[in-house]
């Protein structure tokens, strides 16, 4: 293949990411040879631009025709942090049921269940706790999702963690928990 012919796909790929809403123009973009796995220089793909715009059927299709689940953006983001990211919790579900990598962030050893809380997305962190994630689990510092809940200032969160017997008292590496944080912040938990 020349390097012309490996430039015009790369520029059909290109074309293809902002091509998720034109059902005429996504398919002959993929018939002409654009790849659905290609990512600009800064890693953004058609998967994300699908997720971040809420195309859900597009993603499904993407997904069906071969995109790699568990590709990520030149700052380690994959698509399940995109999901939580624009609050898109169809995307969000359909990403776990492919088995998406829960680690949503490498760079900061972050986990779908601590940016959930982060971004106040009580319905994703529903989802992630019945699937089986401890609702415990500690991120690299210790902290756990209930202490983020009160750093937050999710009361929404904070009422959901205090319900269902989240360790309030459990302390990340600086020696703050959520009773500690809500005391500081006077919110009651």
């Amino acid at each position: 293949m020349s390097k012309n012919d490996i430039r015009q796909k790369d520029d059909l790929s290109k074309l293809l990411i902002y091509s998720v809403d034109d059902d005429a123009k996504f398919e002959y973009l993929l018939l002409n040879g654009a790849n659905i796995n290609y990512q600009t220089d800064n890693g953004w793909s058609v998967m994300f631009q699908a997720i971040v715009s809420k195309k859900n059927d597009r993603l499904k299709n993407i997904i069906e025709l071969g995109a790699d689940i568990n590709q990520r953006d030149k700052s380690t983001k994959n698509g399940l942090f995109w999901a939580i990211y624009s609050g898109n919790i169809r995307a969000f579900n359909l990403l776990l049921s492919k088995g998406i990598s829960l680690n949503v962030f490498l760079k900061d050893k972050l986990h779908a269940l601590h940016y959930s809380v982060y971004k106040g997305r009580l319905n994703f962190v529903k989802t992630l706790i019945k699937r089986g994630i401890d609702i415990n689990l500690c991120d690299h510092l210790e902290a756990n999702p209930f202490l983020y809940a009160v750093l937050y200032k999710h009361k929404d969160l904070i009422e959901f963690f205090s319900k269902n017997g989240a360790n309030k008292y459990q302390q990340d590496v600086f020696g703050n928990s959520a009773y500690s944080l809500s005391k500081e912040y006077g919110l009651k938990i």
